[in-house]
């Protein structure tokens, strides 16, 4: 998660299961921060199976409108 006071210019993330062993944000935060890009990364998990279909969209419409 950004430590930054500002709002993230740019929100990054990961969709999947399992999720507990990605260095996704490790290494995606890193990078960011060494380019000085005010970013943020986020995991996502969402099972397979039809609950986490329910759950993706509900995700994605989310990410594109703020609700």
């Amino acid at each position: 998660m950004n430590r930054c006071s500002r709002p993230a210019a740019l929100t990054l993330g990961l969709i999947g299961f399992p999720l507990s062993l990605s260095l996704s944000p490790r290494l995606h935060s890193a990078a960011m921060r060494a380019m000085g890009i005010n970013s943020e990364y986020n995991l996502y998990p969402i099972e397979p199976g039809e609950a986490g279909s329910r759950e993706l969209a509900r995700l994605i419409r989310y990410l594109r409108e703020g609700e």
